[in-house]
């Protein structure tokens, strides 16, 4: 949690820790002063952003829009209805996922398994950075018309 302090800034972070008798006690106690609040440090804005950040904002808008166009361009070409079909859950899905976190740049790629719709996604928590998911497309590249 964050706590305002005059127009000082701080973090608590609490572990608790239950015995077995059902006691709870804490565990840990960290307090990290902060520059400005969460909202504002986590803020969503191109001020200040280097090129990767332009780079995966750009990726996150296109990957979507290209999966919808050869999506309809899927659909438009003659071929069978089930190779059509096949071909059209692969296009909208991504295979495994790359996330970055807006406020800081890190980067994260823990899940070479995960399945995104559209290759790419967006995520904003409340307290937390902005996160960009991108993945790559399946059946994008491949489409043979």
């Amino acid at each position: 949690m964050q706590y305002q302090f005059g127009y000082k800034w701080v973090l608590v972070a609490v572990v608790w820790r239950e015995n077995e008798r059902g006691f709870r006690g804490i565990d840990s106690l960290q307090i990290t002063p902060l520059r400005a609040s969460l909202q504002t440090l986590n803020l969503f804005t191109l001020a200040d952003k280097g090129i990767t950040h332009h780079v995966v904002l750009a990726l996150a808008v296109a990957l979507p829009l290209f999966s919808v166009f050869v999506l309809v361009l899927c659909l438009t070409t003659s071929m069978t209805l089930r190779r059509k079909m096949l071909w059209a859950l692969a296009i909208l899905f991504g295979a495994t996922v790359l996330r970055f976190n807006w406020t800081n740049g890190a980067v994260d790629w823990q899940q070479p398994l995960h399945v995104q719709l559209l290759s790419a996604g967006y995520a904003h928590p409340e307290l937390g950075p902005a996160i960009f998911s991108l993945s790559v497309p399946l059946g994008d590249d491949y489409l043979p018309i």
